[in-house]
């Protein structure tokens, strides 16, 4: 079921999903909508499709795709779905991929039993996850002011794993560059969290394709001091949603329902951050749970329209 993107050299696309498959080759078919590609002209894949913007198959032009800045933990592994990979040119039906990130490998461990909810990795002087473009050939990054890029990346451990004196990895996809200032904070299931620092004069370097090991022991966990909201989501119908909402030491805070395509138009442009100052302050605790159009009336106007994606 996996999907790659297939392009060629004018400009034509198309997505191919993966039928019955081994360990290290799968057949993929057209899905239905698209013809086959012509191979002998050049094509060019990428993989997971729906993050992907393939428009060529000339490795020297540049590739967009994203890599998710909320990705999900998996025992021993990595997001795979957060792992993009480019094929070389092909001339045949034969697809050969490469691996276009990197992989933080947090070795976590503690003296006394923890139970990790999230792990949170910043990058103060570079982009880390989001929209980026690619150049195939030369294997390098960039990132300019059209895209939807972050310093950010959120690792959900979903509902905690277990961390104990003997060190367990914990896989995050980032681009492979040189860092030169990351924080990592680490939150467990009881709200404990423990922040870890480079150096000044450190530098980190993600290599493409490879693994950076870091170890990290979590015997220094205490409540957070910074800000802190959690917010759950349920009971979802076509009317409205109920929503949990809790928020500490928040100086300021914006609430609204909008569709993602408009949400990403106010950030890019500014006016979501602008908004920011004239929230109402809660320096909290602060907890609510009920219908969302009570925490926000003006919401009662919002029609949730099916196939859409939002943003709250």
């Amino acid at each position: 079921g996996d999907q790659i993107l297939v392009a060629n050299n004018y400009y034509e696309a198309a997505i191919y999903t993966s039928q019955e498959g081994g360990t290290s080759y799968a057949e993929f078919l057209p899905d239905e909508g698209y013809d086959p590609m012509d191979f002998s002209e050049g094509v060019m894949a990428g993989y997971p499709e729906k993050n992907m913007y393939l428009y060529s198959a000339d490795p020297n032009e540049a590739a967009y795709f994203t890599i998710p800045d909320v990705q999900t933990y998996y025992n021993g592994t990595f997001d795979d779905t957060a792992m993009p990979m480019i094929s070389d040119v092909a001339y045949d039906n034969q697809l050969k991929f490469n691996n276009a990130a990197g992989l933080l490998k947090l070795m976590l461990s503690a003296p006394s039993k923890a139970t990790v909810q999230s792990i949170v990795v910043k990058a103060e002087n570079e982009f880390i996850s989001g929209e980026c473009g690619y150049i195939p050939e030369s294997k390098s990054y960039f990132f300019d002011e059209t895209m939807i890029s972050k310093n950010k990346v959120t690792l959900n451990c979903g509902n905690g794993v277990a961390v104990t004196s003997e060190a367990k990895p914990f896989f995050i996809v980032v681009p492979h560059q040189e860092y030169t200032s990351l924080t990592i904070t680490v939150t467990t299931k009881d709200g404990l969290e423990q922040v870890f620092t480079m150096k000044e004069d450190k530098v980190l370097n993600v290599q493409r394709s490879s693994v950076l090991n870091i170890p990290l022991n979590l015997d220094n966990l205490a409540a957070p001091t910074g800000a802190n909201v959690r917010m759950s989501v349920g009971n979802v119908t076509l009317k409205g949603f109920t929503v949990s909402i809790e928020m500490q030491n928040i100086s300021a805070y914006f609430s609204g329902l909008q569709t993602k395509k408009a949400y990403e138009a106010d950030l890019r442009s500014g006016y979501l951050l602008e908004s920011l100052p004239y929230g109402t302050p809660y320096e909290g605790p602060f907890k609510y749970s009920g219908s969302i159009v009570n925490f926000q009336e003006e919401m009662q106007d919002v029609y949730l329209e099916p196939g859409q994606t939002y943003i709250l």
